[in-house]
């Protein structure tokens, strides 16, 4: 019995290389992610998952030596019922719609000032200065103005 391994490739295919590899896994991956707003990527060591569209400096939602920790990771996520919106799109602005926090926000054209958008939804922020720092609505779909992701 021989101490080596029996490297045999059906039909005659050649062995993956570890990039072509990696590459099969994110493409699996971002099917998975990019439905509900987030793409996946690799550095080289770890698998990073952030909003779809969202600057590269944008702090990852999920940070993960394997690729099945990042799976487990979408599918809880694409499970969730909320979306929230990527405070980070610098294509729109988030206003409140009256002084202070409250459930309506403007979404404004950043270019235009053109408001795009009303929505009552769940905000968070500070109510002493009124800048908003969070919002999310409870919908099958993401309104169709900003980025948004589960």
């Amino acid at each position: 019995m021989s101490d080596e391994f029996d490297i045999t490739v059906p039909d005659g295919e050649p062995i993956p290389t570890v990039p072509e590899m990696v590459a099969h896994e994110l493409d699996r991956l971002n099917a998975k992610a990019n439905p509900i707003g987030h793409t996946v990527e690799y550095d080289g060591e770890f698998y990073r998952v952030r909003p779809t569209g969202s600057d590269p400096g944008h702090s990852c939602l999920c940070v993960e030596l394997e690729a099945e920790r990042v799976e487990d990771y979408l599918k809880s996520r694409g499970e969730r019922s909320e979306w929230h919106l990527d405070m980070e799109d610098s294509s729109i602005r988030v206003e409140p719609v009256h002084p202070g926090i409250n459930t309506s926000v403007r979404l404004v054209d950043a270019s235009s000032d053109e408001t795009l958008a009303v929505l009552d939804a769940g905000v968070t922020g500070d109510s002493h200065t009124g800048l908003v720092s969070s919002v999310y609505v409870v919908a099958d779909v993401p309104p169709a103005v900003g980025r948004w992701y589960r």
